[in-house]
């Protein structure tokens, strides 16, 4: 972190974490130093063979970095070590799901994310999603957001609280589970995506995404949802990134 930050790591930063920009100053400092950190640290795989650059090293540490850059104490993804980027959609055949029950379906996937283990990403996924507007899509953030989960123990849509924190976030998230399959039952637009449904797990990395990628939609339409996503992640994304109306 005392090493100066590369000029050409500002510029990725600035052409594909589009976030970036819209941070105060000590928030992008904040997110710097998260990038320089995340490339020093962690193991990051190429599958197959795969060649990576420092341009997708940082895009995927950016991305991570102004999603805990709110934090008042520096977190850097102490418990991921490994990060393993795929060139394009991640697929596991039927041998190796039956073999490992780890693995999920053998159906195509942008990214997959363990408790206790690595972190998989699809370059392709990464890539489109930051070539126009997003409609709320950041597998980065989705798969992070898994992992965060999993910090006090398990994934299952309830990320690290306070005994205050998490009788408020069960509530909320129990109201806006039912919710969501009460219009999806009844036709109504969807703002989070409908795999938000299949579990408390995918509610919360779903969830994490549209805070970050559609601030202003979620916070008028979910705002007892946006609200315990300000207390977790300590920052509100409606406050400096534009609407995308």
């Amino acid at each position: 972190m005392a090493a100066p930050f590369p000029a050409a790591w500002r510029e990725t930063l600035g052409r594909r974490v589009r976030h970036y920009q819209f941070l105060g100053a000590a928030q992008q400092e904040r997110v710097r130093s998260i990038v320089q950190v995340m490339l020093a640290e962690k193991e990051w795989a190429g599958a197959a063979g795969f060649n990576l650059t420092d341009e997708m090293k940082v895009t995927i540490a950016g991305i991570a970095g102004v999603m805990v850059s709110g934090y008042r104490e520096p977190y850097f993804f102490d418990r991921l070590h490994t990060i393993v980027i795929h060139p394009g959609t991640i697929r596991f055949s039927q041998e190796q799901a039956l073999a490992n029950r780890f693995l999920p379906e053998p159906t195509p996937l942008d990214g997959v994310a363990w408790e206790r283990g690595p972190v998989l990403l699809s370059w392709e996924a990464i890539r489109d999603e930051r070539r126009g507007p997003s409609r709320g899509r950041n597998v980065v953030l989705h798969e992070l957001a898994h992992h965060l989960d999993g910090l006090n123990g398990q994934m299952e849509g309830i990320p690290p609280l306070d005994a205050d924190g998490e009788s408020a976030w069960e509530r909320v998230l129990e109201e806006e589970l039912e919710r969501l399959e009460d219009d999806a039952r009844n036709g109504e637009p969807l703002l989070l995506d409908y795999h938000a449904g299949e579990s408390r797990a995918e509610f919360f990395a779903v969830a994490t995404e549209c805070f970050f990628e559609l601030p202003h939609a979620l916070r008028r339409r979910h705002p007892d949802l946006y609200g315990q996503l300000v207390r977790f992640y300590e920052q509100d994304p409606s406050q400096w990134l534009p609407r995308a109306d």
